[in-house]
């Protein structure tokens, strides 16, 4: 060992080192040093004879890649993940910066390969003696911060971290925050920004760090240019959505089995611009005397084209998570969200000439979803409206036309679903639903009493009576929307159309749809109160029945035959009030 190593070690240890000491010191790193050739073959050159018997080896013949069921972190439960720190170095302009934890390795042949072992060793036999001075600083600027992020779903993530004083960390706005895990995985916590600090100037700082969302797998500095076409999800109330309460996994067809020998259930699903698998199969950690086990359910998605993680959001984990709350009758919320890469891996050492394999990349996202979420069924999914398995062969055309209509829905949807799934109270549910059943009927049943080019004749006619500017903006906006259908109006066409499923009396829907829309108006004008203003149990029962009405809707849109959605509604609905209240206000 040189003189270059020991200054670099009593640089980093502060002390002078006596002669015994050295030898020691020396010996350690020696010891290291060939520790760590023997941990990376790829750095050695083996004789034939080893090759062969490497070759000859059963366990290292290559096995394909089977789908497993593996846990990532997780949406909804608590975790911690300790690692290393620090601010994302600023953009190139021609791309992002490639640093020795982000960048791929590029193929290398052999030659290429002897010339770095080689030029290794040397470097290692000579290195060159650096001076010690006092103003040299113990630590290189900047040094990484290390902490644990935590997160839960109540406060999110944030991470106490310990690390130098002022920059990089001095930052009035957000920044990515670059991290690595203790299993050398890269991780990125985009936006993330300073909550509180304390420190001391040019010294160090102990500060707590926020962020939105964190991204494990990747170094990335936004969401917005991350983008992937195929992605492993997992919702609340899936694994129920797959395995039919009395059948089973019906439509579910076994497809191989997982590493542990349990057998994988997969339905493919085709829709417009993706395919959807949706598998259940058994798993959970084990020991020698213990193991435990469990099925959850996902479903992986295959874009035809790659989209950023926003859209990913938008058009395919919102609309799974809500037709779960449609299908169930139960809050729903992502549980796991798994981006997946297709990479090219390097041939093993002993068969250098073998072609290469393909390997699964995974990078793992988690963001904060809103505390008005509910956490737990309210009915442990015994009021399940149907399955996977019972739409049969209907199922490509059914659940493709479902995001379809979600997205015709949209921005309404959220209305919709969020007073299904969240933690409302009754009268900000009523208004929610309302609205929602308002602009459901707009975006996809509307049609206007006169044409268009017939009621600006008559606006125009009607206006041209107003003497003053006054007048004019006083009847123009009411004039403008006369000939749109008025919330109640809606409202009653929506029960008239339930009302083919489920036979109810003219006057019994009448009597509903006022006491909607009297409640609604009281709640939201404080006008004076009408007689037909509901609270308490009575409107409880008004928005069970507005909730059935929608469902009713929602699976003639869907393509369900009117003399087949009865059956799966009383089943569902078995032994609740509002079914019987509907079976007293048959004509």
């Amino acid at each position: 060992m040189k003189g270059g190593t020991l200054g670099r070690l009593r640089a980093r240890l502060g002390v002078a080192l006596n002669a015994k000491a050295e030898m020691v010191a020396c010996s350690a790193v020696q010891r290291l040093f060939s520790r760590l050739r023997t941990l990376r073959p790829w750095r050695r050159r083996y004789p034939p004879a080893e090759v062969e018997r490497a070759r000859a080896c059963p366990e290292n013949t290559v096995t394909p890649e089977i789908p497993l069921l593996n846990v990532p972190l997780s949406w909804t439960d608590p975790w911690e993940l300790p690692g290393r720190w620090t601010p994302a170095p600023a953009a190139e302009p021609h791309g992002p910066e490639e640093t020795a934890e982000n960048a791929r390795p590029q193929p290398q042949t052999a030659e290429a390969v002897a010339e770095a072992q080689v030029a290794e060793s040397e470097a290692h036999a000579s290195y060159p003696e650096t001076p010690v001075t006092d103003s040299e600083p113990l630590f290189p600027d900047p040094w990484p911060a290390y902490g644990i992020l935590r997160f839960s779903p109540q406060e999110g993530f944030r991470m106490e971290a310990f690390g130098p004083s002022g920059d990089p960390f001095a930052s009035e706005t957000s920044f990515a925050l670059w991290g690595q895990t203790l299993e050398g995985r890269p991780c990125s916590l985009v936006p993330a920004w300073i909550g509180h600090e304390r420190g001391t100037l040019g010294a160090h700082a102990r500060r707590e760090v926020a962020g939105g969302a964190f991204v494990l797998g990747e170094h990335v500095r936004g969401l917005d240019e991350f983008t992937m076409d195929r992605a492993r999800l997992r919702f609340a109330g899936l694994r129920e959505f797959l395995w039919h309460p009395h059948l089973g996994p019906v439509g579910l067809v076994e497809r191989g089995h997982t590493a542990a020998g349990e057998a994988l259930l997969e339905r493919e699903v085709a829709v417009a611009g993706a395919r959807l698998t949706f598998r259940l199969a058994w798993e959970g950690p084990k020991a020698v005397h213990e193991r435990q086990r469990t099925r959850p359910g996902e479903v992986e998605v295959m874009l035809d084209e790659p989209a950023a993680f926003d859209t990913w959001m938008r058009e395919w984990v919102r609309p799974l998570r809500d037709l779960l709350v449609f299908a169930t009758r139960e809050p729903s919320r992502p549980h796991n969200f798994v981006a997946l890469f297709a990479e090219e891996v390097e041939p093993p050492w002993w068969t250098p000439e073998a072609p290469r394999s393909t390997k699964t990349r995974e990078v793992e996202l988690v963001q904060r979803e809103s505390l008005l979420l509910l956490g737990t069924p309210r009915r442990d999914y015994r009021g399940l409206l149907f399955s996977l398995g019972e739409l049969g062969n209907e199922t490509d055309r059914v659940v493709d036309k479902w995001f379809e209509l979600h997205r015709r829905l949209e921005p309404t949807a959220e209305f919709l679903f969020a007073a299904l799934n969240t933690r409302l109270h009754l009268e900000n549910a009523v208004l929610n639903l309302m609205s929602a059943a308002e602009g459901y009927h707009r975006a996809v049943h509307n049609k206007q009493p006169m044409t268009p080019q017939r009621h600006a004749e008559l606006t125009n006619s009607m206006l041209a009576h107003c003497a003053t500017p006054l007048e004019r903006d006083v009847y123009g906006p009411r004039l403008k929307h006369a000939n749109d259908l008025s919330q109640r109006q809606r409202l009653k066409r929506l029960y008239e159309r339930a009302s083919e499923v489920f036979p109810q009396r003219k006057d019994a829907i009448a009597a509903h749809v006022s006491q909607l829309v009297e409640t609604r108006n009281y709640f939201i004008h404080q006008d004076v109160r009408h007689e037909e203003v509901r609270e308490g149990k009575e409107l409880s029962l008004l928005l069970q029945r507005l909730v059935m009405v929608l469902q009713v809707n929602f699976m003639c849109d869907l393509g369900w035959p009117k003399d087949g959605i009865a059956a799966p509604l009383r089943r569902s609905y078995e032994g609740e009030r509002v079914l019987q209240v509907a079976d007293a206000e048959r004509p």
